[in-house]
């Protein structure tokens, strides 16, 4: 697994050289994994940030899917394959999901140098999704990360997340 994660970081890394990628940073499960216990995930999740075409203002990843593509990359399921490592890019389209790329911490795969997710960011994101296995996600890092709890409450609040939070909080002790 860490010789396809390698891979990966690798190819994100070119993309963001050759620019066809402003910048990326990795987050979902994986991410989780730098800061607790890890976890089986089945997929990698990059956040990424593309520059529109100034023309039309779209977003294309065509581009970007065509350098995956030279690399062996194989697109299965909306996910792009490379190695056997399912790869889901996601355009970061928030605000939040754009401070979390540009804030994200510098850590190293396999001697390799890769972006990953503030834990303080991926707990907000998590919010944000709000799905059952995003409250999961939360409560490990929670537990088990160090996190900056002065600092998520006021990403929270910031991005008007912290409502949901302490409700989910509430939910929790029950």
């Amino acid at each position: 697994m860490i010789e396809r994660l390698r891979k990966a970081v690798v190819a994100l890394n070119a993309l963001q050289h050759q620019g066809l990628i402003e910048s990326y940073a990795i987050g979902g499960g994986m991410a989780v994994n730098f800061y607790t216990d890890p976890q089986s995930t089945y997929d990698l999740d990059v956040f990424i940030l593309v520059k529109p075409d100034a023309a039309r203002k779209i977003i294309s990843l065509t581009d970007v899917y065509q350098y995956f593509k030279s690399q062996g990359g194989t697109w299965e399921e909306g996910y792009i394959v490379l190695d056997q490592l399912p790869l889901q890019l996601i355009a970061a389209g928030s605000a939040l999901e754009h401070e979390a790329v540009d804030r994200a911490q510098h850590r190293k795969v396999a001697g390799v140098e890769t972006r990953v997710v503030s834990v303080e960011y991926l707990a907000a994101i998590a919010v944000q999704t709000g799905r059952r296995k995003d409250r999961e996600k939360v409560r490990r890092l929670l537990e088990e990360a160090s996190l900056d709890r002065r600092a998520l409450e006021a990403l929270l609040k910031r991005h008007d997340l912290y409502e949901t939070f302490k409700r989910w909080e509430l939910q929790n002790r029950d």
